[in-house]
């Protein structure tokens, strides 16, 4: 894939694409590996929910409860 090999090339934490009509995403994670889509969104709320205790995020049905369950930890509100 061109963007697990442009992450190995330049030595990134993160890549990010878009599909051709970007309304969906892929990320592939410093060591090459993808991260699933509802792993994405774990990942940037360990970001912004300490910004933003309670904060309410919202996911679809796709979602696992391991997203779920980390959102909670994290002090946020998760919503389907």
């Amino acid at each position: 894939m061109a963007l697990q090999a442009k992450v190995a090339e330049t030595g990134a934490d993160l890549g990010i694409a878009f599909d051709g009509d970007a309304d969906r995403i892929g990320a592939i994670d410093g060591h090459g590996r993808i991260i699933p889509g509802d792993m994405l969104v774990a990942v940037l709320c360990h970001r912004r929910l300490p910004r933003h205790p309670g904060g309410v995020v919202i996911a679809d049905v796709k979602t696992s409860k391991t997203v779920f369950d980390a959102i909670a930890k994290l002090g946020g509100t998760p919503l389907m």
